[in-house]
């Protein structure tokens, strides 16, 4: 009717970080990019959490494959989430290196003999706890080792180890399993529960 004016809900603004608004019936709905989640967009997603969470049975395992891979580089950085279920189980595994629970404690172990603990072994300093994100970071320089673990309930963990006239710890191969052992080993379990946000140096 003329002289009605209708109050559009979009025109106050009420979507947040280059989200879009669109109204219907009297209210709205914000189109929040693909980072932000909330009824305004007003929450972070961390690293888009919600498409990057795997799970694993302990008889499932993925193979990353790094097209680009440099042998040549003598450290490397991994930082990833995890909530296991069990406390025994590989979660990830490259050439000489494997990262397990072991005994519900998370092991970084290097070493041509991967299968009865390898040569170099760091290993966290409280259990990881069951059915809680875990972060966890890990950093190699030549023959050093830096594992941080840092649970829900603040608890932190830092080993580092130097090891005196150790062979330097090589990079990952260009194969990374996640979740299990390759082929040639059995005698390690794999890992049961979630992963999220795997980053292999920055990728």
């Amino acid at each position: 009717e003329p002289g009605h004016v209708t109050h559009d809900p979009c025109d106050a603004g009420p979507c947040h970080e280059g989200a879009t608004c669109e109204s219907h019936d009297g209210t709205f709905t914000c189109y929040c990019p693909k980072e932000r989640t909330g009824k305004f967009c007003e929450r972070e997603l961390v690293a888009d959490i919600v498409e990057s969470v795997l799970g694993f049975t302990g008889r499932s395992r993925v193979k990353l494959v790094n097209r680009e891979h440099k042998l040549t580089t003598p450290k490397y950085s991994l930082s990833f989430r995890i909530r296991p279920v069990s406390g025994e189980g590989v979660i990830l595994h490259s050439g000489d290196t494997i990262l397990a629970l072991v005994n519900g404690h998370l092991q970084f172990s290097y070493g041509h003999n991967v299968t009865t603990g390898g040569q170099l072994v760091v290993q966290s300093g409280v259990p990881v706890m069951l059915n809680t994100w875990t972060e966890v970071r890990v950093q190699t320089y030549h023959a050093d080792i830096m594992m941080e673990v840092k649970g829900e309930a603040g608890d932190r963990t830092t080993g580092r180890l130097r090891e005196g006239g150790a062979a330097k710890i090589e990079t990952l191969t260009s194969e990374v399993f996640i979740g299990g052992l390759g082929s040639s080993h059995h005698s390690l379990p794999g890992y049961t529960g979630c992963l999220a946000e795997l980053k292999l140096d920055n990728n």
